[in-house]
């Protein structure tokens, strides 16, 4: 329904959500969506003064909560799976922000201290955790009981979510990004030196050479996609190559599954096979149902001014249309079909089945 970058978040009609920031706060360094879709959390940062905040709010942009205690410019936020915890890596080797004091960079014996935060949704500190360089990603294992992060200087930590230590390990000095696997019993981290594989110790199993821009799990575990230059590895849990993707004309950033079989890659699919999914053109964005199955596209409305409700098409991934509604808001999937608003910010919302009937009417008080 949303997308989040890194200082903005967009609704799925390419509307950018108003966040209006108080007092000096200069806007937002890092955002993130929870799992469940239902909150955004905003890293705000007031460089006048010193200020950080973390903003919580809800999926329309109202402010639910300020989160207090960051000393420094947040560069990411990630949610816990159950979306109650936060690990927040803040301060930074570059110029960013402003430092004074014991902080300034020019302080050579006490030089600018980078830490990861964890911190609850309700704003309680659960742990301040300093490391020695910047972090390069940072993931919650799926049980949520660990938190794993890599340095941009070959150095790996594992903690518990409460904060404590359990053990530190070695990985590329240029890792791009973590990934756990769903049962819980390993990791990845790609980089400019490969993926490594690891077990849930920390122990490396495996390293496959190539430089990896990213890396992803499958839903149930049993592949792993990563982006090779401008070429997609595809391979099974234990790192046997199964197929190479290279029809692609950029170099890939992001990568992951839409579900066990269906790989994304900026706007394209593709099958496991490498076969490139159709979808129909002239939609500005995309949104795909859980399962994978279903997709909508969204467009402006033929003929009418720009300012006018969009008109949203719902198709099946195969390229199959099921039927197109006009003048009206694409707001997400139900387990039914999809919901729309006939007004941006209307309460009253209209789920419709993936043939295309009318379910009923939702009003949101």
């Amino acid at each position: 329904k949303f997308l989040a970058g890194s200082s903005n978040v967009y609704n799925l009609d390419g509307n950018a959500i108003d966040f209006t920031f108080p007092g000096n706060y200069n806007g937002s360094t890092t955002t993130k969506i929870s799992p469940n879709g239902k909150l955004i959390a905003i890293g705000m940062d007031n460089m006048a003064d010193e200020r950080y905040k973390v903003r919580l709010t809800d999926m329309n942009g109202k402010t639910l909560k300020h989160l207090s205690g960051i000393q420094r410019t947040m560069t990411s936020i990630t949610f816990s799976p159950d979306g109650k915890q936060l690990a927040i890596v803040s301060g930074t080797e570059k110029s960013v922000g402003h430092f004074s004091g014991k902080d300034c960079p020019e302080n050579t014996e006490n030089p600018r201290i980078i830490e990861v935060v964890i911190m609850t949704i309700d704003g309680e500190i659960v742990k301040k955790i300093p490391v020695e360089k910047e972090i390069a990603s940072v993931a919650y294992s799926p049980d949520g009981k660990k938190i794993i992060a890599v340095e941009q200087n070959g150095k790996g930590y594992i903690w518990r979510a409460t904060g404590e230590l359990i053990t530190s390990f070695v990985c590329d000095s240029y890792s791009n990004e973590v990934s756990c696997s769903p049962d819980n019993n390993h990791f990845i981290v790609c980089g400019y030196s490969g993926l490594t594989f690891y077990d849930s110790t920390g122990i490396k199993i495996k390293n496959i050479s190539g430089n990896m821009e990213c890396c992803k799990y499958s839903p149930n575990g049993k592949y792993i996609v990563a982006g090779v230059y401008s070429t997609i590895a595809i391979y099974d849990a234990n790192g046997n190559i199964l197929n190479i993707i290279d029809e692609t004309k950029f170099d890939i950033k992001e990568a992951g599954f839409l579900k066990e079989d269906l790989l994304y890659s900026g706007n394209t699919l593709w099958s496991l096979s490498g076969k490139r999914l159709p979808i129909p053109g002239g939609y500005y964005s995309y949104s795909f149902s859980k399962n994978g199955e279903y997709m909508v596209g969204i467009r402006s409305t033929p003929g009418k001014p720009f300012n006018y409700p969009p008109e949203i098409a719902v198709i099946k991934v195969d390229g199959t249309p099921l039927f197109t509604l006009e003048a009206c808001y694409f707001v997400g999937f139900s387990e039914k079909g999809i919901i729309t608003k006939k007004e941006y910010n209307g309460k009253y919302s209209y789920q419709y089945d993936f043939k295309g009937t009318f379910i009923d009417s939702i009003f949101e008080s």
